[in-house]
């Protein structure tokens, strides 16, 4: 078992862009933590796997295959393989979380961080 403080130790990113900051990564799981102030954006994610998100707090507009979305805190957002994405915060800072299969190849710079 993996215990992860989602609400400890946020950073954020200077200029038009969000911050992705990796949560853990292994061979099965990989779990990011993205934190945009508001008006930051974070355009054309890609992942060759399912990608679940869960807003944990703001709202953002996410745009996908199917249009786009608005969501707030305690929303969670489903996007299929190979299904490119990208998402703006919009009047608020927005952070969430976004998991994925892992990968065998881990850049050893993906260790754990644990709060």
């Amino acid at each position: 078992m993996e215990l992860f403080k989602l609400m400890k130790n946020i950073e954020f990113s200077e200029g038009n862009h969000g911050h992705a900051q990796v949560l853990y990564a292994d061979a099965n799981y990989r779990a990011l933590r993205f934190s945009l102030k508001k008006g930051q954006k974070i355009e054309n994610f890609h992942a060759h796997s399912p990608v679940q998100v869960v807003v944990l707090k703001g709202t953002g507009v996410f745009e996908g295959k199917n249009g786009y979305q608005t969501a707030t805190y305690n929303t969670l957002i489903l996007f299929n393989e190979d299904e490119e994405f990208s998402v703006r915060a919009e009047n608020e800072d927005l952070l969430f979380v976004a998991v994925m299969h892992g990968s065998s190849k881990v850049d050893p710079d993906h260790a754990p961080v644990r709060g």
